[in-house]
């Protein structure tokens, strides 16, 4: 794993010298808005080629590249033609190369959904596309069936977040079942903290505002945000504030389909006030730093003892 994130640390930067609109997905993924540099790069095509052959050369790696008019269209392109594929989706051609493919490509669409797309008589995209809105609606409701109807033409349903590296970080996780289970959720609401308060040291920046992501099992979703004055030191401190918001905009009865956590408006360390020696978790911010270096030279892996005994799904 530390081999696997150096790499990751290695691309990611090669992608940030492409354009300035990256946006690091997971560790082996990100969104590059590339508007406005072909006299840099050239075609889409040209482009392409070019990231993947500096990638090739100094990480010794394939990649596989999905290009598109929008965010929605070349995730799924990326996955068409791998390992080492590049897909480009002309505008204009969303429509028909969505109907190319088979129902499990359609990506936010899980399995239980599949399944009830089935039992409506509905087993490819092809079939989506000409599906009645109504009939859709009838079944998974307003907003599930504006996301199908969307996501089956190419458009972009709004499953990415807005906010680019330079300006946020998040993380988030699909349940594998839809969960009303607080204990799982919280769980990994305290695990996102964690990274996320890494991050922010690895990589020298601060932020005062935290915000939760929730997607339903309907595919409805809603972010919720909380500013402070001083910027966050401590995962303790975000992982308050993360289930504060949880527990504030969720009534504990709906299934949760999807949670995320994220830290935006980011700023260079230092650049907010901290209030962490009153707060009184400097003790806990020293002892995540020490367990960082440790990882960071290399020398094991050190978590938290409630991640070896309640592992979420």
């Amino acid at each position: 794993m530390k081999r696997y994130a150096e790499i990751s640390k290695l691309i990611m930067e090669i992608l940030g010298e492409f354009t300035p609109e990256m946006r690091q997905l997971s560790i082996d993924e990100a969104l590059l808005d590339m508007t406005g540099t072909q006299r840099l790069w050239g075609c889409p095509e040209d482009a392409a080629a070019r990231i993947k052959k500096r990638i090739a050369e100094q990480a010794g790696l394939t990649v596989s590249i999905g290009a598109g008019p929008n965010k929605y269209i070349a995730k799924v392109a990326s996955g068409y033609n791998k390992p080492d594929g590049l897909t480009i989706i002309v505008p204009g051609g969303e429509k028909n190369f969505m109907r190319s493919l088979s129902i499990e490509k359609l990506w936010g669409a899980g399995e239980k959904t599949r399944k009830a797309l089935a039992d409506i008589g509905i087993g490819s995209i092809a079939q989506l596309q000409e599906a009645s809105p109504a009939k859709l609606k009838a079944r998974f409701g307003q907003a599930g069936a504006k996301f199908l109807i969307t996501a089956a033409t190419g458009q972009d349903p709004g499953v990415f977040l807005d906010e680019t590296v330079s300006r946020s970080m998040s993380v988030e996780r699909t349940f594998q079942f839809d969960t009303c289970d607080m204990e799982s959720i919280l769980s990994l609401l305290r695990q996102f903290s964690d990274e996320l308060i890494a991050r922010l040291w690895s990589e020298n920046l601060c932020s005062c505002c935290l915000g939760i992501k929730i997607r339903y099992d309907d595919f409805s979703s809603i972010t919720r945000q909380c500013v402070r004055e001083s910027g966050y030191e401590a995962s303790e401190e975000a992982y308050s504030d993360a289930a504060k918001l949880l527990r504030q905009n969720w009534d504990g009865k709906r299934p949760i389909r999807l949670i995320g956590a994220s830290f935006m408006n980011l700023q260079p360390a230092g650049s907010t006030q901290t209030n962490l020696f009153e707060s009184g978790h400097e003790r806990e911010s020293c002892a995540q730093r020490a367990v960082l270096a440790l990882q960071q030279k290399g020398k094991g892996r050190i978590t938290r003892a409630r991640y070896l005994k309640n592992k979420p799904e």
